[in-house]
């Protein structure tokens, strides 16, 4: 498989969610402009935006790309972290080799926080 999405569950007391989300702002705040360089292949994390989903929203997006290849990132990853109450959803998307379709990324966030929202509510099945 070229191209995949992954989702986690993190739930606790509002000081451990509080913990998590605040590590999520630093990941943004400090991560989401790097560009780096290396033989030929050129390295940057961004900040992502999906929208706003749950209670809050932090994404960044990670690109390699080789200028000689022309089939797109030859590797690229976008995380992103929902919270709503005191549970929170990290979702990472990534693909290799130019099998990556970004806008999945939002896609799969927008489900991943409605069933975070209907499992708070008590409406859910899974």
């Amino acid at each position: 498989m070229t191209e995949g999405v992954s989702q986690f569950v993190v739930s606790g007391s509002a000081a451990r969610v509080s913990g998590l989300e605040r590590a999520a702002k630093v990941m943004v705040r400090d991560c989401g402009h790097v560009k780096a360089r290396r033989k030929g292949v050129t390295d940057t994390i961004g900040r992502l935006s999906v929208g706003k989903l749950g209670s809050g929203t932090y994404g960044i997006k990670f690109r390699s790309m080789n200028p000689s290849e022309s089939i797109g990132p030859t590797m690229a990853v976008d995380i992103v972290i929902i919270r709503d109450e005191n549970t929170m959803v990290l979702l990472e998307h990534s693909g290799f080799y130019g099998r990556f379709e970004p806008g999945l990324t939002r896609t799969a966030a927008v489900k991943a926080a409605a069933k975070l929202q209907e499992a708070l509510n008590g409406s859910g099945d899974s």
